[in-house]
């Protein structure tokens, strides 16, 4: 037995290396593979989930037409009203607004809101700011995302900054 296996490999060579890829392959389906392709089953469903999560909460927010507590989402036409709350908060937390300026109204985002992008050019200390950007939580005529921002030190004071400001304010699209 044992002469014919040498036999073998002695008139077919390949035999060995192509045995040992096929066993190398099996090892990697076992090992690697296989527990790889049941967590990504798992993680799917869970991706479902979650998009049936995202689903209902987009449902709720349209259908509530957004009223919840004193909390509002603004239709288009109302949006002003946002903006003044938002200026309002700006000024009670200390915040010198240099510009606010609006974008055009994103309507492919969701079935159920608009976005709104707001661009603020503002001058203030980090408390002031920390306070102002605190206090969008407690807006009772929108709901505003901070998309990002950037801060420098201000030119004459430098312990006052001068802060860019990029927020996307959520409009319902029912009629109003």
């Amino acid at each position: 037995m044992a002469g014919s296996l040498e036999n073998l490999l002695k008139e077919k060579p390949f035999v060995a290396p192509i045995a040992a890829i096929v066993a190398a392959a099996l090892l990697f389906y076992l090992i690697i593979f296989s527990p790889l392709v049941n967590e990504a089953k798992v993680k799917f469903t869970e991706y479902r989930a979650l998009r049936a999560d995202l689903a209902r909460r987009e449902d709720i927010i349209s259908s509530a037409g957004a009223f919840h507590e004193e909390r509002v989402l603004m239709t288009e036409k109302e949006a002003s009203r946002a903006m003044d709350e938002l200026t309002k908060y700006g000024k009670e937390a200390g915040v010198n607004f240099k510009s606010i300026g609006t974008k055009e109204i994103d309507r492919t985002k969701s079935e159920h809101y608009l976005i709104l992008p707001i661009e603020i050019e503002m001058e203030s200390t980090y408390k002031e700011l920390g306070a102002f950007l605190g206090s969008l939580d407690e807006m009772n005529n929108g709901l505003v995302k901070v998309q990002s921002f950037s801060i420098m030190p201000g030119k004459k004071n430098p312990s006052r900054f001068r802060t860019q400001l990029f927020l996307d304010m959520y409009l319902s699209k029912r009629r109003g």
